[in-house]
């Protein structure tokens, strides 16, 4: 976790063209820090002391440490809280980064910021070591050669032309990519499940108090889900068309049937009713309706900017971010009806 936040002050510059608030980010660390000693130090000593790990319930000798690292939780809360913050704030109206900030010694950091879609005017031969730009100086950012010319320059292709159908097709494949690791995630979150239900050891997978998800809730969400995607993509095809007017009245359609989708799973959830603490199987039946929940919020977020690309009458040329939207709901709706399948058979 260290890392990754590391590495995303690192680069939020160059993928953004702004600068983290400073300020905010130190808070960020210091709550960060305090509240990671906080809550390890004390499981730490109760484990040497005896305490076994990964069970729900505390033996009440150990109830202190456990009590004292559940506060400083808090601490960790707080920091991501300000964390996301900064990069709301930063994002929107942040200053302005250098074009190499931290006299970083890799390529990236002789591009603009944000990277253009076409990096360099032509391909770049490094002659030197990995580390060894800018050696007159900690600070100072050296050049890589360039194939054929006649000085050490490393020049960015500016302004960047980039054919809109290319643009598009680039735009496809990182979708694509998008969710092929999503589906990854979920094939994990599947047999995880499958793997713990055959092993139902002693027979405490799925006790009988720990109620399944309702199923007619269930059919509702899914039945939902896969109307959304269908009229969404057929109002896609009428956007291709040039109907813009019908176009936009069938994804308006399936944009309120994704917000329907998702109040069916906060519904669902508040029903199953799940014992505190939570045990293996109603753990499940949570991540999955969360799962979901999770995709129904990204497609909300996605249909309502194409929306307003559609009523502005400004989707010519954006055509792809409208299938690619379609792409996303009907992915949604499929893990809809895995995850009703699943559910409904096994456990």
């Amino acid at each position: 976790m260290f890392g990754f936040l590391a590495g995303f002050y690192y680069w939020f510059p160059k993928m953004t063209g702004h600068r983290l608030d400073e300020g905010l980010a130190k808070l960020h660390f210091w709550l960060f820090e305090i509240g990671f000693l906080g809550v390890f130090l004390p499981l730490f000593y109760a484990g040497l002391k005896g305490e076994p790990r990964w069970q729900a319930y505390v033996d009440p000798k150990f109830g202190t440490q456990n009590l004292v690292s559940s506060l400083f939780a808090i601490f960790i809360i707080a920091s991501v809280a300000v964390f996301g913050y900064n990069v709301l704030i930063s994002w929107i109206r942040g200053e302005h980064a250098v074009t190499n900030p931290w006299g970083g010694r890799t390529l990236e950091w002789l591009l603009p910021s944000p990277v253009p879609l076409v990096n360099f005017e032509q391909s770049v031969v490094v002659t030197a070591g990995p580390y060894d730009y800018g050696m007159g100086g900690p600070r100072v950012m050296g050049a890589p050669a360039i194939a054929g010319a006649a000085t050490d320059v490393a020049s960015p292709a500016h302004p960047p032309h980039v054919d809109p159908e290319v643009r598009a097709d680039m735009t496809r494949w990182g979708a694509r990519l998008a969710i092929a690791s999503w589906t990854m995630l979920a094939l994990c979150l599947y047999v995880g499940y499958i793997y713990l239900d055959a092993l139902n050891t002693q027979g405490q997978f799925h006790p009988a108090n720990e109620p399944k998800p309702g199923a007619v809730s269930n059919i509702l969400v899914t039945v939902g889900a896969v109307a959304a995607a269908a009229m969404w993509s057929y109002g896609y095809r009428l956007s291709r068309s040039g109907r813009l007017r019908p176009a936009g009245g069938w994804m308006a359609l399936a944009w309120l049937l994704t917000v329907a989708g998702l109040v069916g799973d906060v519904v669902l959830f508040a029903n199953l009713k799940a014992p505190t603490p939570l045990h293996a199987y109603a753990s499940f039946m949570s991540l999955f309706i969360f799962f979901h929940a999770w995709h129904l919020i990204v497609a909300l977020a996605i249909t309502t900017l194409v929306l307003g690309t559609v009523f502005r009458h400004k989707l010519v040329g954006r055509e792809h971010a409208a299938q690619i939207v379609g792409w996303w709901l009907w992915y949604a709706a499929v893990v809809s009806v895995v995850l009703i399948v699943i559910t409904a058979t096994i456990g």
